[in-house]
């Protein structure tokens, strides 16, 4: 998967499995490419509609995790309302924008 597909913002259930299965793609290829850094690879697929707050918090260490082996400014993930277009869209842009960052670093696409 491409890292566009972390920038498209989710549009139901559907969307958000789509979303989820790109960022556990994204996440994967970034700790493969860190390698010797013996980076966790956090289980964040698919999304649990029913436990978001947790999936946050994993989603958010994994992001710690990188950014520092990276050098990346990182920022505060857990800080969303899904349910609220506009955070949600401000939200796509920051994660995908470390996504990115990583990308660019470790020669990924």
């Amino acid at each position: 998967m491409s890292l566009a597909g972390l920038l498209n913002i989710p549009d139901g259930e559907q969307g958000m499995l789509v979303f989820s299965f790109s960022n556990m793609d994204q996440h994967r290829q970034i700790v493969s490419a860190l390698g010797t850094r013996n980076l966790a690879l956090y289980e964040l697929d698919p999304i649990p509609p029913q436990d978001i707050w947790t999936w946050l918090i994993v989603h958010q260490q994994a992001h710690n995790d990188f950014t520092a082996a990276l050098g990346i400014g990182g920022v505060d993930l857990t800080a969303v309302d899904f349910r609220d277009p506009e955070q949600m869209a401000s939200w796509i842009r920051l994660h995908a924008d470390e996504h990115l960052q990583a990308a660019n670093k470790l020669g990924l696409r």
